[in-house]
């Protein structure tokens, strides 16, 4: 498994890489990627190669100054497909996220909108 995780993180960006790619470089049919990668994961193979893309792009836009598009394509989507991704994961679009994320930095007391009532 760590070795098809790899795999996939090393194709990261390219937009071309697709369930036939990683089931020839495993050297399995895709059938079978398909059997191992449910059992293991319970997820299709399509997913196992599209989730890692969106938490990745997640990473660029908490850790650097990409935008949204750019960090759709440095992980292989577009910023539609990214868009969608990125919903269904996290339950709001990557815009949401990056306004959530600016207004905590331009708050210096931000942890105080999450702390309890309570004393």
């Amino acid at each position: 498994m760590n070795k098809t995780l790899r795999i996939v993180e090393e194709n990261m960006d390219n937009s071309e890489f697709s369930v036939e790619d990683l089931s020839t470089q495993i050297r399995v049919s895709r059938s079978g990627l398909y059997k191992k990668l449910m059992s293991i994961t319970g997820k299709l193979p399509l997913e196992f190669i599209r989730i890692p893309r969106v938490k990745r792009g997640r990473q660029l836009l908490e850790q650097s100054q990409l935008s949204i598009s750019q960090a759709a394509y440095q992980t292989g989507l577009s910023p539609k497909q990214f868009a969608k991704h990125f919903k269904e994961l996290y339950g709001h679009l990557p815009s949401g996220h990056a306004k959530q994320d600016s207004r905590k930095e331009k708050c210096p007391f931000h942890f105080l909108m999450f702390a309890s009532s309570s004393p």
